[in-house]
């Protein structure tokens, strides 16, 4: 599973990657323009790590994560917004 962990404000360090953690099986593969690209891999418990605490502990930074799918979508939806209005002003 693939998260996107959007930084408050750039990390107080470079990071060298892959961050991992191995409690949460993690691993942060990419760190970018004040976000961060985790993997996220099934624990023992079969359920998926959620990185936000590991991240912000790890970057020194607040932060807050959403599921590649829901970037997907607010993005669909933004699209979706701008052409409507591009089209209004057409008129």
């Amino acid at each position: 599973m693939l998260f996107v962990v959007l930084l408050a404000d750039d990390p107080k360090s470079k990071p060298k990657l892959p961050l991992i953690s191995e409690k949460e099986n993690l691993a942060v593969i990419e760190v970018k323009d004040r976000a961060a690209l985790v993997v996220a891999h099934r624990k023992k418990n079969g359920w998926f790590g959620f990185p936000n605490a590991f991240v912000e502990k790890a970057l020194r930074v607040s932060a807050t994560t959403r599921n590649w799918n829901t970037v997907n979508k607010i993005v669909g939806f933004a699209d979706a917004i701008g052409r409507k209005s591009m089209e209004s002003k057409k008129r």
